[in-house]
């Protein structure tokens, strides 16, 4: 079917069900919204893909989506139709959406362009593309989430775990990311950035700050990554330089696994063994971290 009566289809579906009893699959539902306010919608366990997409439709400005606990199977991406939304689960690896079956369409999992986006409380796994990509949003938050590919065929995960670019007020605090085949936590051309108490393991770079402006990072777990902390700056973007960044407080320990990037990717570059990168930017402070076992470089700076 050619992409686009896909999706017509799927919202046509979304728009019955919701016209049909709501977005909520039983009583649940309303339970799950008990003391939310203003607009709350409630997505119990055993929801269908339509109602949960009928949801993301619906949902009004300053609103909440509530997913209750268990596992939700979605086929297609997640897209936001309003401003300042708030989606939350029932907590890290209580509720789960899982993107194992995702065919056609975007292959990332959460795509978000508004401003005021909040995420938290949840699971997202087995993307196909990224798994939460935000782009050009003012007031992005992340919370609790954890982002995981569970497959053994490491090429072919995602590229990244946590994806703000081009984002001003970004922060991302106590989420979990494991498997990314590019960055488990990545801010591009953003500014004004916190990244705190966040574990990223088993990425091919566990956090990368490139071309932003004014980033904390700190206290934050980065082991068994192909490398630990980047902070850089590439050419050729609409942001063109790094600056004021801080990195501090960090363990960045034990990123020695071999790197399953994709041939020809930029991070494909940086070698098995490296703790901290520091390339191409300009005032950036580092002090208080813990970088140790890391077997080809422990710090670098690069001009």
């Amino acid at each position: 079917m050619p992409r686009s009566l896909d999706l017509l289809a799927l919202a046509s579906a979304a728009f019955a069900a919701f016209a049909a009893g709501g977005c909520s699959s039983s009583d649940g539902g309303a339970a799950l919204c008990k003391g939310v306010t203003p607009q709350c919608i409630g997505l119990a366990a055993g929801s269908s893909e339509a109602q949960v997409q009928a949801a993301f439709v619906q949902i009004t400005e300053g609103g909440t989506i509530v997913f209750g606990a268990g596992t939700f199977s979605l086929m297609n991406g997640l897209s936001l139709a309003t401003k300042n939304v708030t989606v939350k689960g029932q907590g890290m690896d209580v509720t789960i959406l899982d993107f194992s079956k995702q065919a056609g369409g975007s292959p990332t999992g959460i795509y978000d362009n508004r401003d005021g986006f909040t995420l938290e409380d949840l699971t997202v796994q087995n993307t196909f593309g990224d798994a939460v990509k935000l782009e050009g949003s003012t007031g992005v938050t992340f919370q609790r989430v954890h982002v995981q590919w569970q497959s053994t065929d490491l090429p072919n995960h995602g590229a990244y775990g946590l994806y703000p670019v081009q984002c001003t007020n970004v922060l991302i605090q106590d989420c979990k990311v494991e498997g990314a085949s590019d960055s488990g936590v990545y801010v591009g051309q953003s500014n004004q950035i916190v990244v705190r108490r966040n574990t990223v393991d088993q990425n091919v770079a566990g956090i990368e700050i490139e071309n932003s402006h004014f980033a904390d990072v700190y206290n934050n777990t980065a082991t068994n990554n192909t490398a630990g902390i980047l902070v850089f700056a590439l050419p050729n973007l609409q942001q063109v330089d790094t600056h004021d960044v801080r990195v501090y407080m960090n363990n960045i320990v034990m990123n020695n696994l071999p790197s399953f990037a994709a041939q020809g990717d930029i991070v494909s570059q940086v070698p098995d063994g490296t703790g901290f990168i520091v390339m191409a930017a300009d005032s950036v402070e580092v002090f208080q971290n813990t970088i140790s076992g890391n077997q080809t470089d422990q710090a670098s700076i690069i001009s």
